[in-house]
């Protein structure tokens, strides 16, 4: 994994870590429902499920295998509700 461990403020680690991987790597453009998205990212490290959508889930994978900080969440879509019925 990449320099020093931070063992506090995940929430923060995450966001970061989104942006970075969203608009730097990705070179994706701002939506306005992106505003909203980012809500969803302060509670993923204290979590061990979460639903979002796809385009999310595939950012937060990139973070999951090079990053610690979300080792314990399982991501799953709105199939994964859908096929609890």
């Amino acid at each position: 994994m990449y320099g020093n461990r931070i063992t506090h403020f995940e929430s923060i680690e995450v966001f970061a870590y989104y942006l970075f991987y969203k608009y730097f790597i990705e070179n994706q453009k701002a939506h306005n429902s992106d505003f909203g998205d980012f809500f969803h990212l302060f509670y993923l490290p204290y979590s061990k499920e979460a639903v979002l959508e796809k385009n999310a889930i595939n950012f937060l994978k990139q973070i999951k295998q090079n990053h610690d900080v979300l080792q314990k969440v399982n991501f799953h879509n709105i199939q994964f509700i859908r096929s609890l019925k």
